[in-house]
């Protein structure tokens, strides 16, 4: 056998190594890239729901501690429609995320209400 060949044999013997050894761990790599993007996905799906359901509970007329409770029970139920499933802990502080958005939403639009509207001017 020439040098060459040698060369060549070692070569391809050294990829079929290296490929055997590399494969699992990219495999691994974008599946772990994949599982991430479908949490993100979930968690902003959760976040919607959340925000959904705490407008339901606020339009209920309930005292404040029967909303948020309303609105934990709407909001994992509408999820595991979706199945997505999370702690009761993980539940309870997106709806009081989605509670604090709301509260923040409703400031924002009742400022802007409150303010003296300009005269018309008639002509």
């Amino acid at each position: 056998m020439d040098t060459q060949a040698l060369i060549q044999a070692l070569l391809n013997e050294l990829l079929q190594i290296v490929i055997t050894i590399v494969i699992p761990f990219v495999g691994a790599y974008l599946v772990s890239l994949i599982k991430k993007h479908l949490t993100a996905k979930q968690i902003e799906i959760a976040k919607n729901i959340a925000g959904i359901a705490v407008k339901f509970a606020q339009q209920s007329g309930l005292a404040n501690a029967d909303k948020f409770q309303l609105a934990f029970n709407t909001v994992k139920s509408m999820a595991s429609q979706h199945g997505i499933k999370l702690t009761d802990e993980q539940w309870t502080s997106l709806v009081e995320a989605a509670v604090n958005e709301f509260k923040k939403d409703w400031n924002t639009v009742t400022r802007t209400e409150s303010v003296t509207p300009t005269p018309e001017i008639t002509m």
